[in-house]
């Protein structure tokens, strides 16, 4: 497989709401003072249509989703909710077991104009069919696997219980070493399912052409062309949705997308942020979860780019 981050997109011309200030509130980036402009229709110019984008900000748990978020955040303003989250699994999003479609799709719904939804969707051919038939700009967050497992063995013993909930907690905290608490998560315990277990069911939206796959890593040590790639694909799904094609004034571009590389910068507002740090598994892998790791990645690293081959 080749994996190429981000979707083919068209030339595209925009007027984008100026952003005059920002704040943090609840570790979300938002936006004050912008104006609503009107974008015209290039081919005939016969029309005008206004783009309120909807981005569903989906990823694999521990990559980096709520940083993305704050992504979203700047070109569709508002959460679709209260309680802005969709995703498909039970126990806190750490198992295999999918949710029933009555909870699944409700949440999706929610997604309208000039709004965002974030959440760890699994893939499904019907949930893709769904998200493109209404329109969502839906985005893919992805991460060093190994990095993944790390965070994951210090989430789940996370003394907030109140904002960081998961089903048994103790069963991590009874354990004697980190060495245990990450081939706990790698192979799964309890009501939490394995790493890649979990994985298999995410990894088929590296696949799907109109979804813009995001890397943690590039949000970190390339923001000015993460940002720049994320605002040309909102806006050319949101044109390919109105039947519309549009080209970007740069000046315009070049704006829209620093206010997103402003919005990278603020991660440790994130609510789960812990380090954000890259290739933490150097110093915390042991012999014994590194080769219990090689076992069950396959050539997964490979794949998504990470490693040249498995000798590592």
């Amino acid at each position: 497989m080749s994996l190429m981050p981000g979707s083919e997109r068209s030339d595209l011309t925009l007027s984008l709401d100026t952003v005059e200030t920002k704040t943090i509130r609840s570790g979300i980036l938002q936006a004050e003072g912008f104006e609503k402009k009107k974008i015209t229709n290039q081919p005939s110019g016969s029309r005008e249509v206004e783009i309120r984008p909807r981005i569903y900000v989906n990823g694999f748990p521990k990559s980096g989703l709520h940083l993305a978020v704050f992504m979203g955040n700047t070109l569709a303003h508002n959460p679709a909710s209260d309680y802005a989250w969709a995703s498909t699994f039970t126990e806190t999003q750490w198992s295999a077991e999918w949710l029933p479609d009555h909870r699944i799709y409700p949440n999706l719904s929610r997604l309208q104009d000039n709004t965002w939804l974030k959440g760890h969707c699994g893939y499904r051919a019907e949930i893709e069919q769904y998200l493109f038939r209404h329109g969502v700009a839906k985005l893919f967050v992805y991460r060093d696997l190994r990095d993944v497992l790390v965070s994951q063995s210090y989430h789940v013993i996370n003394d907030n219980d109140e904002l960081i909930y998961h089903p048994d907690k103790e069963t991590f905290r009874r354990m004697q070493s980190q060495e245990e608490r990450m081939l706990a998560c790698l192979t799964g315990v309890g009501p939490y399912s394995g790493l890649f277990e979990r994985w298999d069911l995410y990894a088929p939206w590296l696949w799907v052409p109109w979804v813009h796959k995001v890397r943690f890593e590039d949000m970190i040590q390339r923001p000015e062309e993460t940002a720049r790639d994320f605002v040309m694909y909102v806006y050319s799904r949101m044109g390919q949705v109105h039947g519309a094609k549009f080209t970007f004034p740069k000046d315009v571009l070049d704006e829209a997308v620093a206010v997103v590389v402003d919005a990278l910068s603020e991660r440790e507002q994130s609510p789960t942020f812990r380090k954000g740090n890259i290739g933490d598994w150097r110093d915390e892998f042991t012999p014994k979860v590194k080769k219990e790791f090689k076992k069950r990645a396959g050539s997964w690293l490979i794949e998504l780019g990470y490693e040249k081959d498995n000798d590592w």
